[in-house]
């Protein structure tokens, strides 16, 4: 009876310390990235609102390092004309809760700023992060989402 008590207890230590693993993989992104366009993520995932999750926050945290974006409806196939130097282009390939003991938050995408001139990849980088477990409820898929977002939006904006 005493070793499964201490096992179950060190079973909760192990689950209450488990650290969060994150990841920006990039390309170094060039200087002077001019005005960007968003151009809607490929959702990869099961959550049709995966894309308009991660763009949403995305475009916040562009917007509030003042890297200068054109309006949503200008953004895709008219992004040269419409002013944009750069379209920024993803995939979503996580976008979902895992479950197990605790439930945990899990997002990853792809990212990448290609030259609305010359359609040339410029910068890339590879997005991932997961929430902190808990029995309670973890973080929430938006909070990791800022997070990452938060990451490739600091990336980019020390090449305007």
């Amino acid at each position: 009876m005493k070793l499964i008590a201490i096992l179950a207890a060190g079973l909760l230590m192990q689950v209450g310390c488990v650290s969060n693993r994150e990841a920006v993989r990039e390309a170094p992104a060039p200087a002077g990235l001019g005005t960007l366009a968003l151009v809607e993520f490929e959702n990869l995932t099961d959550q049709p609102n995966a894309s308009q999750a991660v763009m949403g926050i995305l475009r916040v945290e562009l917007e509030s390092r003042g890297i200068p974006l054109i309006p949503e409806t200008a953004a895709g196939a008219a992004a040269a004309t419409a002013g944009a130097d750069h379209l920024i282009m993803g995939r979503i390939t996580e976008y979902h809760y895992r479950h197990g003991l605790t439930e945990q938050s899990v997002v990853g995408f792809t990212i990448r700023a290609v030259s609305a001139k010359t359609g040339k990849t410029v910068w890339s980088a590879t997005c991932a992060d997961r929430g902190a477990a808990s029995f309670t409820g973890g973080e929430s898929l938006t909070e990791v989402t800022r997070r990452i977002c938060q990451k490739a939006a600091d990336r980019l904006s020390a090449s305007k």
